[in-house]
């Protein structure tokens, strides 16, 4: 992002921000939630989403120029998805060989795909979604990862109609290979769904909430951290700081913004206190980081999931 962008992008923040406190409302192509987002660049690119059926949504929000309310710079690029099935919760995020990748697994898809995994390069001049045909195909499922750029391996573990539960599965975008981890049932966390998963500086994946495959019951959050005790949560979001800030329903219905420090020895629960006023208590949104301010888009909610909302986390104890 070029410095005249970011200054242009920080003004339009402070200003939206004071005058609206905390929601932005936009309008977006279509309102649709359970969209998937990542960041490359500027641009905060999303695809697929749900409204009976799933879509070929596939656009960007270009967040390094400055826009009004009313005139959101979304980009549609539904036709450079035509070879993409409509799908929802899919894997899809910043990785591959260069630093302009995306690539997608289609998650619950329509019709249903197996060895469905695509890529999308933002920088040629004329980008179109390719299937990438992959050495030992997995199954398709609902499940969410993390990529580790330095590698190239997108990590996915568990997911709904994932066969083996609970195994985390490796690809390899480099070479288009699937691997799975050698450990242990017996070390291995319970399967879950509707989780989230953040890396860490330290090769450390954290998987915070979601639902038992086996159970139907909300995942305890507190494994192996101290502090605050926030509610169970699913189908929520979280973006990294150096803290990990969580944000969803809970089924405390108060604590919808957690944070998870991951920069002590002992990983600490707390609350985020925000001067400014929420907005409606929502869940299957994206959200992502750029820069200090988490941008928060799309959710299951017929009146408000068209709108999206903006949280200056620059002071780390006054959010807005």
């Amino acid at each position: 992002m070029t410095r005249i962008y970011l200054d242009m992008f920080y003004l339009m923040l402070v200003y939206y921000l004071y005058f609206n406190k905390f929601t932005l409302a936009l309008t977006p192509p279509n309102t649709v939630w359970q969209l998937t987002a990542a960041l490359v660049d500027s641009r905060i690119y999303f695809t697929g989403g749900i409204r009976s059926p799933p879509f070929q949504n596939f656009f960007y929000l270009n967040v390094g120029k400055l826009f009004k309310i009313d005139e959101p710079p979304f980009v549609d690029l539904g036709s450079e998805a035509a070879s993409v099935p409509e799908h929802a919760w899919s894997t899809f995020t910043h990785c591959g060989h260069n630093n302009s990748n995306l690539v997608m697994f289609s998650g619950i898809s329509n019709p249903d795909h197996t060895n469905a995994v695509y890529t999308y390069d933002t920088k040629l001049q004329y980008p179109a979604w390719r299937s990438f045909f992959t050495k030992n195909e997995l199954s398709n499922k609902y499940s969410l990862s993390v990529c580790d750029k330095k590698t190239g391996k997108m990590y996915t573990f568990s997911g709904i109609y994932d066969e083996h539960n609970n195994r985390m599965d490796i690809f390899d975008s480099w070479i288009g290979k699937w691997t799975f981890s050698n450990a242990s049932i017996e070390s291995t966390p319970a399967g879950r769904y509707g989780y989230t998963a953040t890396l860490l500086p330290t090769d450390i994946i954290i998987y915070i909430g979601g639902n038992s495959n086996n159970k139907g019951i909300n995942m305890d959050m507190t494994n192996h951290t101290t502090g605050y005790t926030p509610g169970a949560r699913e189908y929520h979001s979280a973006v990294k700081d150096g803290r990990i800030i969580v944000y969803g329903i809970s089924i405390l219905k108060h604590d919808d913004l957690v944070i998870l420090d991951t920069t002590q020895q002992n990983f600490t629960w707390s609350t985020a206190y925000v001067s400014t006023t929420t907005p409606t208590l929502r869940n299957c949104n994206s959200a992502t980081f750029v820069d200090d301010y988490m941008i928060v888009a799309f959710w299951e909610d017929p009146q408000y999931g068209k709108e999206l909302v903006i949280l200056d986390t620059s002071n780390k104890s006054d959010y807005k």
